[in-house]
């Protein structure tokens, strides 16, 4: 019995050893680490600053924290030449660190003119490249373009570039890879709309890649996202708006499909923020509507969701993103050429989350 008590009493012993051991053990450890990731679904529209005139189908890219709109529909409804740039103020930091939070709201910068595209332009498509802007295709004079412009900001000039092989009207660019892909979009004269035109710098041509999209489609966008160029949306030859998502791997010339849009829609804006894309506004010409209503993917375009809508409908516009605000521009709220100089933006909060902890949905 003796024997059987000092046993029990050792036991005791050793279990608030390591009970106490295991206190220290926590009341010694390091609180939790916090990092920050954005809300994409908690985010609001705020207004302004408005372009210097109205704008709708204009050309757009960013370079060096700075967005470009080059051309579109102007107030009479006929396409100009204009180049607004959105100039952000020094020091503006457009990358923050995961491990600190950013501003909560950027400095909403202003416009200025920069030098003009040589011709009236409308339905180009523009990308940035190693420090030059470039604009394709579009309608000049109301025919369906094959010129291709360079812009130097450098020393605010225009270079005229090796035209288009086919011309293309509403298509859309994106650089990837150190070369620019131009994507859909309509011809003229029965040409072929279903390639991928390919510039490359490096030997100042072009080259086509066949039957590159299943079927012909306008008025879609593009946007590189998940490693890839995401194309989304437009209409087809008999004016039917599209819902599709598809991802082309430019390296291995191959596509795979993502989640379809909830609403079918063309001339509309796209945007890639982290791991989301945002579909945003868009037009029917079979109804003759406008919508107002948003789409954000889940990560890696998987499955979308109602965002927060416009607020009022929009087609035509601009799209751009800086930083995790993206900026709406320009456009029209109907399905007719009466453009807008409103600007908006979408500001995306950014919330604590605790490693290990449930990101934002």
């Amino acid at each position: 019995m003796r024997r059987t008590g000092i046993g029990a009493l050792l036991i005791a012993l050793a279990i608030i050893a390591l009970a106490t051991a295991r206190s220290a053990s926590a009341d010694d450890a390091p609180p939790q680490q916090a990092t920050y990731a954005l809300d994409p679904h908690a985010g609001s529209w705020l207004h302004g600053p408005n372009l210097p005139a109205p704008r709708q189908d204009s050309a757009v890219a960013v370079l060096d924290g700075h967005i470009y709109v080059i051309g579109g529909f102007g107030p009479g409804g006929s396409p100009t030449t204009s180049n607004f740039v959105l100039e952000q103020p020094a020091g503006t930091n457009l990358t923050p660190s995961a491990s600190a939070p950013p501003a909560p709201v950027f400095p909403v910068g202003s416009w200025t003119t920069a030098r003009a595209i040589p011709e009236a332009i409308d339905h180009a498509a523009a990308a940035a490249l190693d420090g030059f802007i470039y604009v394709a295709g579009g309608s000049v004079e109301k025919l369906v373009s094959n010129k291709f412009w360079r812009y130097d900001p450098s020393d605010d000039s225009w270079a005229t570039m090796p035209p288009l092989p086919v011309p293309r009207y509403a298509a859309t660019m994106q650089a990837f890879g150190g070369k620019l892909y131009l994507i859909g979009g309509a011809s003229s004269h029965a040409q072929d709309e279903r390639s991928i035109e390919v510039f490359d710098p490096a030997t100042a041509s072009w080259s086509l890649i066949n039957d590159a999209l299943g079927s012909e489609r306008e008025q879609s966008e593009t946007a590189v996202f998940a490693g890839k160029i995401v194309l989304v949306g437009g209409r087809d030859r008999e004016e039917h708006n599209m819902a599709s998502c598809d991802l082309y791997d430019p390296a291995h010339n191959g596509w795979t499909v993502c989640s379809n849009l909830h609403l079918a829609r063309s001339d509309f804006g796209l945007a890639s923020v982290e791991d989301r894309l945002f579909a945003i506004g868009g037009g029917n010409l079979l109804t003759g509507t406008t919508t107002q209503t948003t789409e954000i993917s889940g990560r890696n375009g998987e499955g979308w969701m109602d965002g927060r809508w416009l607020p009022f409908p929009r087609e035509g516009m601009s799209v751009a993103v800086l930083g995790h605000i993206v900026w709406v521009i320009g456009g029209s709220s109907s399905d007719s050429t009466s453009p807008t100089a409103s600007v908006l933006r979408y500001v995306i909060p950014v919330v604590k989350v605790k490693l290990g902890g449930r990101a934002p949905p």
